[in-house]
């Protein structure tokens, strides 16, 4: 009989009893990746790990590593896109949710929400990022991404991020101009095994209800836009840079299509492009661009990322074959 019993008993892998013994409940199994990223799409991650500390974040990829087993970090899942086969690894949400501010110099926990951390810096009368406010997403994936708005970037008031290389196992800091941003982009998009948990911010002096209401009319605007109880990850595609269209003559050749109006802060936005091609609306499956915005992909209801792909792929190709351009994706995918 205690045989029987024995050869009953649920195998566990190495991987997974190293991880139960450093976190015990704390670590979690088949979490659906639909079930933590806004695009409500994507079937199991093997192992799910909210981290609080750069102390646990550590140590949770040095046990993946150890294990050899495949690991990603996620923010909130704002900007992420599963597989439906889910992923095989360890998927760690950082959690990390420290604060604190000094005249004009901010510390921030990579963890914090984008907005709750720019109406934060309202209150406290600093100025700078009030038009970012709605943006989705964590402090990290605003740095990771550069991310921005109506002007203001992440780049103009980084001045350190403190992050963890993961192969060489030790945390580090960059200062503002060794991090490489650029439109939507960072030096940590090219060394994805370097994860942001700490950022300082320098803001400049404002006054808190002028800069308060600014940021909760955008936040309001968004709302308006991307309703809380939708399905998608906000703009699916960044928007067109026209200083990254080369030679001078495409460039010139893609102006001239566009009309003058849509060209803002050197860029053209993608929604307008997709509009112009007739992607509102559009439907593959149980994924639709939004009838009101064509760069608004929603899950409309038991979406797959397959017709997501396939949705995608069509609207890169309208746009290629009408305005010359490739449209890039501001969204990750995970387990592709």
């Amino acid at each position: 009989m205690e045989e029987e019993v024995l050869a009953q008993a649920p195998t566990v892998s190495p991987a997974e009893a190293l991880l139960s013994e450093r976190f015990g409940q704390q670590l979690q199994m088949r979490v659906p990746l639909a079930s933590v990223t806004s695009m409500g799409i994507g079937g199991p991650a093997r192992y799910f790990l909210p981290v609080h500390t750069e102390a646990e974040l550590a140590m949770a990829i040095s046990a993946a590593r150890m294990a050899d087993m495949p690991w990603s970090v996620m923010g909130d899942g704002s900007n992420l896109v599963g597989s439906d086969a889910g992923y095989e690894g360890l998927l760690i949400q950082n959690r990390i949710h420290a604060f604190a501010a000094i005249d004009s110099s901010v510390t921030v926990g990579a963890g914090n929400r984008l907005t709750e951390v720019v109406l934060q810096l309202c209150r406290l009368g600093l100025a700078g990022m009030e038009r970012m406010a709605g943006i989705p997403g964590t402090i990290g994936g605003a740095v990771y991404g550069c991310a921005g708005a109506y002007g203001q970037e992440m780049k103009d008031h980084v001045c350190e991020v403190r992050f963890y290389d993961a192969v060489a196992g030790r945390f580090c800091h960059l200062g503002v101009d060794e991090c490489e941003f650029s439109y939507r982009d960072s030096i940590f998009k090219r060394h994805r095994n370097w994860i942001i948990t700490q950022v300082v911010l320098d803001l400049q002096p404002g006054e808190p209800q002028a800069l308060l209401k600014t940021a909760q009319d955008l936040v309001q605007q968004r709302q308006r836009k991307f309703p809380l109880d939708l399905k998608c990850p906000g703009c699916y595609f960044k928007n067109i840079r026209l200083d990254h269209i080369e030679p001078q003559t495409r460039r010139q050749a893609f102006v001239s299509q566009v009309e003058p109006a849509q060209v803002m802060y050197g860029k053209v936005a993608a929604g307008y492009l997709l509009e112009v091609v007739g992607a509102k609306g559009t439907q593959v499956g149980r994924i639709q661009v939004s009838p009101s915005h064509g760069n608004l992909i929603l899950n409309t209801s038991g979406g797959t990322a397959a017709d997501l792909l396939t949705l995608v792929a069509q609207l890169k190709e309208r746009v290629r074959q009408r305005f010359g351009v490739e449209l890039q994706e501001e969204v990750q995918y995970l387990g592709f």
